[in-house]
């Protein structure tokens, strides 16, 4: 049992545990309040001590910092507010950035035949959920073979004209780390591994051994035309997104790809900076639709990566006049989802252990699902306490646009802070109802107002 609960008052120095030094100076500026470790008063001097939380300050390039201080709300985060990021140097080139917008892709037409076999090799990486790798198929959309992510789960499928084999690891592999995985087929005979791991194997129903496909060969996304064909959705199970992630050292039977014949919106992943879009503390939002109808079921997911402990994330909403609202808020570091459809606001929110945790430079995530009168939010995979309404009210009847990462004007009635988020958003998604899939969504098809750049974050 402990003595005392009492805090120590005073001073420490030539800390060991088992003989070995301890440097306090060491200690992550997070895990730290109301420690200096820089001065102890002397002997008999009169000291007023006021209780503040004492926050982590970040020295400069040109500056140390020698004590703790007590700085301003806007500054509590763990990265600058303000950052230029067109003058940021890329950084050494990691590979191809699928994924900025929805058909990003490339294409092939000089590819060895996969009739009979084929082995193909990518490295990838990736935080989303999912996206089409790789795709092919004949002019009658029968035989096909393709590479998706689903749900984090790569999923490897083909037919050759009597029935699909899909093969779908165990693990996920939405992790942010590089990963090799190997897949390919003999026949009807087809396999698929990762990171040199077990290979999961299975064999194609019916009795047709070859497989007939069309040029070109896709890889990270399918042209318009092909995700509209019945067939294709099926193929890819729903997946019709571009992959949103970086690809490298992509090679069929151990021979290279080579160069594409075409490219839709393919970039470079770069060592400084990444996937993702990035609000300046300046001001901006992107209108991602001009009307959009929020109904009895709605979620969505994204993650974000906080510049200041307040800020509008999401919102769903007539500017122009009263009605029916889905707002997403960062209010003093804590996570406000609140919606109103005309009987009143239902409301959720998070409250981290430390007001600036959402703040330290790390990713984030946030999932918030309204399902009929009740409000539900995760951040981090921790539950808020549920938001509930009025039973038999469940309908938010919006025809409103839907603003990411700030609005136009906060004094609507719901809105809770005065600012527009700054930082960076990516991985967002939205799920119209129970079972459907979740459908990435691209902020590069929406319109910008003020300072917002697209598709690049900085790391720091």
């Amino acid at each position: 049992m402990v003595a005392s609960t009492a805090r120590f008052s005073g001073c420490m120095s030539d800390f060991t545990i088992n003989g070995n030094f301890l440097n306090f100076a060491t200690i992550p500026r997070q895990n730290v309040r109301d420690v200096s470790f820089s001065e102890c008063p002397i002997e008999d001097t009169e000291i007023s001590v006021t209780r503040t939380t004492v926050l982590p300050t970040f020295p400069t390039d040109t500056e140390e910092s020698t004590k703790e201080v007590t700085v301003a709300p806007e500054e509590k985060c763990r990265l600058p507010s303000n950052v230029d990021v067109e003058t940021i140097s890329p950084g050494d080139v990691e590979g191809f950035k699928f994924g900025d917008t929805l058909t990003s892709r490339h294409e092939y037409v000089g590819w060895k035949s996969l009739r009979v076999k084929a082995t193909i090799e990518i490295e990838f990486k990736t935080t989303s959920s999912g996206g089409i790798m790789l795709y092919a198929t004949d002019r009658r959309k029968t035989d096909f073979i393709s590479l998706i992510m689903k749900d984090g789960h790569l999923v490897f499928s083909f037919n050759c004209g009597s029935g699909a084999l899909n093969l779908e690891t165990d693990q996920k592999y939405n992790d942010g780390k590089w990963h090799t995985v190997e897949f390919g087929r003999n026949q009807k005979t087809g396999k698929i591994s990762v990171d040199g791991g077990a290979v999961k194997e299975g064999t194609s129903p019916g009795p047709t051994q070859s497989l007939n496909l069309r040029k070109p060969f896709f890889v990270g996304g399918i042209n318009p035309d092909l995700s509209s064909n019945d067939k294709v959705k099926k193929h890819l199970q729903g997946v019709l997104g571009s992959f949103e992630g970086c690809m490298r050292n992509m090679k069929q039977n151990y021979e290279t790809f080579g160069q594409p014949n075409a490219t839709q919106k393919v970039s470079s992943c770069v060592a400084n900076l990444e996937r993702g879009t990035f609000f300046n503390d300046q001001g901006g939002y992107i209108t991602l639709y001009d009307k959009y109808y929020v109904g009895l079921d709605f979620a969505f997911n994204l993650d974000i990566r906080p510049r200041n402990l307040s800020g509008v994330i999401l919102a769903i909403y007539d500017p122009a006049e009263k009605g029916d609202y889905i707002f997403l808020q960062l209010v003093d570091g804590k996570v406000v989802a609140t919606a109103d459809n005309g009987q009143g606001e239902v409301k959720t929110e998070y409250t981290p252990r430390e007001e600036n945790a959402l703040c330290d430079g790390e990713w984030h995530s946030i999932s918030v699902n309204k399902a009929k009168n009740v409000l539900l939010l995760t951040v981090d995979g921790n539950n808020a306490p549920a938001g509930t309404g009025a039973v038999g009210s469940s309908e938010i009847n919006t025809n409103d646009p839907m603003y990411i990462g700030g609005v136009p004007d906060f004094t609507r009635t719901g809105i809770l802070t005065d600012r527009n988020f700054s930082g960076c958003i990516r991985n967002f998604e939205i799920r119209r109802g129970k079972g459907e899939l979740y459908k990435a969504q691209y902020l590069s098809s929406g319109d910008i107002t003020g300072d917002v750049t697209l598709n690049k974050c900085p790391r720091n």
